[in-house]
């Protein structure tokens, strides 16, 4: 037989072979190359492949959340006149409640309080706004400034109680008045008044106005002024007048 009909007989087994081996080398890769690409669930099905997210993560937001605060009135406001829900002085640091006077002296530490509540309606409808007090005694020359007050809770002062820091919530008066002789004070608080709501003062607060003088007193000086416990005509009053047709029919004051 000779060598070409030989290798005609066993070239087809040698191929065999030969593509037996090369399989058997390259099958366990392929399943361990399949296993890296495709997950399967615990009963054999194909878990889809996870994709890298391409959204974009938003900022978390920090804007803080608005705290409520002392809005004013609205509506027509009807001319009226009102007593303090609150007054007293504060002497060195210690409120007295109890007295039938207001005193400024010569202490720095000194300061009037007094409180109303809100007058009603729409602050922009008023023509004027009047702060009534009554001096019954100068001992020296005296400017008094008309301040927002920092003591929003001066309905609820008790006698004798520890009142510390500044008690003007601005450093600018919305009044002044010098008093050089004993009398009646009519002091304009209407600007200082449309003005107050823009302190942030939380819900609820009333009107609260401290009184001091804007310059030191002189040694043994000051004024006394009359309070609501004395209850006169003297005692301090609130007075309002409002302004007719408003708000007009739209609800808007005149003028806006």
């Amino acid at each position: 037989m000779t060598v070409a009909k030989i290798w005609t007989i066993i070239r087809w087994p040698i191929a065999i072979v030969a593509l037996l081996a090369v399989a058997n080398y390259a099958y366990p890769r392929f399943l361990d190359t399949l296993d890296t690409l495709v997950e399967f669930d615990a009963s054999g099905s194909i878990l889809a492949p996870e994709s890298e997210s391409t959204e974009t993560e938003l900022p978390v937001s920090t804007v803080p959340t608005a705290v409520p605060t002392l809005a004013p009135p609205t509506g027509p406001v009807t001319d009226g006149q009102a007593a303090p829900i609150a007054d007293f002085y504060v002497n060195d640091t210690v409120a007295d409640i109890d007295g039938t006077s207001l005193i400024l002296s010569d202490d720095p530490a000194d300061s009037i309080v007094v409180a109303f509540d809100l007058p009603p309606g729409d602050p922009g409808c008023m023509s004027s706004l009047t702060l009534g007090l009554s001096v019954e005694d100068v001992l020296s020359t005296t400017e008094l400034g008309i301040y927002p007050s920092s003591l929003i809770d001066a309905a609820n002062v008790v006698d004798n109680q520890q009142v510390d820091g500044d008690l003007k919530a601005s450093p600018s008066p919305m009044a002044t008045a010098l008093v050089e002789a004993e009398g009646r004070l009519e002091l304009d608080v209407l600007g200082g008044y449309q003005s107050y709501f823009l302190l942030e003062q939380p819900p609820g607060t009333p009107f609260v106005l401290t009184v001091e003088p804007t310059i030191d007193v002189e040694s043994q000086g000051g004024v006394r002024i009359v309070s609501a416990n004395a209850e006169s005509d003297a005692s301090p009053t609130l007075t309002w007048v409002g302004t007719p047709g408003c708000p007009v029919g739209d609800g808007t004051t005149e003028g806006q």
